[in-house]
């Protein structure tokens, strides 16, 4: 499990070099997870699309409009962990459909 480092926005709302830090533990990761009651626009989403990660998330409003269930990632049910557990181990120990769905992500956050 890769930790994500926590950083606060500086005065003018970016994050320097504490997103280049955060960018290169998101391409470390082979794949990113993000549990979701409800969402606006979730950027670490988006961003591990644009790094080519696979994601499981939650089928919720804001998660849905970033992942594509089956191409870029998997959504499942919110407010239930079993099938959320599932899916990150099936997606942990298949190395080929990760890449698969990774690079649809990267296809996909790039535009």
């Amino acid at each position: 499990m890769v930790r994500m480092p926590t950083t606060r926005p500086n005065h003018a709302g970016g994050r320097g070099r504490a997103t280049l830090r955060h960018l290169s533990v998101l391409r470390q990761a082979s794949l990113v997870a993000l549990p979701s009651y409800r969402e606006g626009l979730p950027l670490a989403l988006a961003e591990a699309a644009a790094c080519g990660r696979a994601v499981v998330t939650t089928d919720v409003p804001g998660c849905r409009e970033v992942v594509r269930h089956g191409e870029t990632g998997w959504l499942g049910p919110p407010r239930a962990s079993g099938p959320l557990a599932r899916a990150i181990w099936r997606r942990r120990s298949r190395t080929r459909p990760r890449d698969r769905r990774g690079a649809a992500s990267g296809a996909r956050g790039a535009r």
